[in-house]
């Protein structure tokens, strides 16, 4: 069973979310409608923590 769309969503961050990706794209994608708008926000927070980090990762030149 697939879970449905969400087209109007509760709360202030999702929605800022929803109107920047219709503003950006034309539509909203459907991974944020189906899967963002169920996450807590401290999943983002996360996320964006690790995207910092990776930022930082750096390889050594040669072996």
């Amino acid at each position: 069973m697939f879970l449905s769309l969400i087209e109007k969503p509760q709360g202030l961050i999702i929605n800022l979310a929803y109107y920047f990706t219709r503003r950006q794209s034309g539509r909203v994608i459907t991974p944020l409608k189906v899967h963002s708008a169920r996450l807590p926000s401290a999943f983002g927070m996360f996320y964006s923590k690790v995207s910092r980090l990776d930022k930082k990762l750096t390889l050594p030149q040669g072996i």
